[in-house]
């Protein structure tokens, strides 16, 4: 679980980066075999902290061999969405020969918990869904949980409440740049032609802001795709000398979104 108190969304609008040397926040990510880590393992862990790096390749557990010898046989795709254990494995850096390092899940957790509590901040996008694994992956192998004075980030819930409000109003402002930002996040629009779904996801970002997602679902690739983020848009954006969350369409949109994220908790 995430720290006690901890509000993804910040609904205070306060800035979250403020004052953050960011050479000191640990960004991270895993690449896992599902979505429960009660029954799903990490296969990729990586970190990034100024100019150190972490990385471990994990080796799979007795449990998820049997899970795919068990889904090669009579594996159920219920909607287009599901995929098999194999099928995600294909998607991470996991059958990639270069990457040679290797672990045991255990070993790995050991290791990314002394990187990471030498840190300010964690940091990951979709935060809640890293920090969750982490933790009950931890508890599995009795490993004491990372310290709780540790603050923790989410960039996803960032791009949500302060960076597609804030796109949304210098579009309504006349902004041809935001515009084009906002037509490749853009996934649903009404009848009316008016966006509906913006979303954030890291590829998606990745895409619109830099043009590329190279190796995205691969745990250290996509480490360096948040931090590349984070310290080029999102730090640049909530240092401007002008506050533009204090213009009236900010705050417009900022309540929408925020209206839509509480009907769907």
């Amino acid at each position: 679980m995430l720290r006690e108190g901890y509000n993804p969304f910040n609904l205070n609008k306060s800035n979250p980066l403020e004052g953050i040397d960011v050479n000191t926040i640990c960004y991270f990510d895993t690449e896992t075999t599902g979505l429960k880590p009660s029954i799903a393992q990490i296969v990729e862990i990586a970190a990034v902290r100024g100019e150190k790096q972490f990385y471990k390749k994990i080796e799979l557990t007795e449990d998820t061999k049997q899970l795919i010898r068990q889904q090669a046989q009579n594996f159920e795709r219920k909607n287009p969405f599901d995929k098999s254990v194999d099928e995600l494995l294909q998607m991470t850096n996991y059958y990639d020969e270069k990457a040679k390092t290797t672990s045991s899940e255990k070993e790995a957790l050991l290791r990314f918990k002394e990187f990471a509590e030498q840190s300010s901040f964690l940091l990951a996008h979709n935060a809640e869904f890293d920090m969750k694994m982490v933790n009950v992956r931890m508890k599995r192998y009795g490993i004491q949980s990372i310290k709780k004075d540790i603050p923790v980030l989410d960039s996803l819930a960032f791009s949500r409440r302060f960076f597609i409000p804030l796109l949304r109003s210098q579009e309504e402002e006349g902004s041809e740049e935001a515009k084009q930002l906002l037509d490749q996040l853009t996934t649903k629009y009404t009848k009316n032609n008016e966006r509906r779904t913006v979303v954030s996801n890291l590829g998606t970002l990745s895409k619109a802001l830099f043009g590329q997602i190279d190796n995205w679902h691969q745990a250290l690739a996509d480490v360096m795709s948040t931090k590349k983020i984070v310290e080029e848009v999102f730090a640049l954006l909530m240092s401007k000398e002008k506050d533009q969350t204090k213009t009236p369409s900010f705050k417009k949109f900022y309540m929408k979104n925020k209206r839509a994220e509480n009907r769907f908790r």
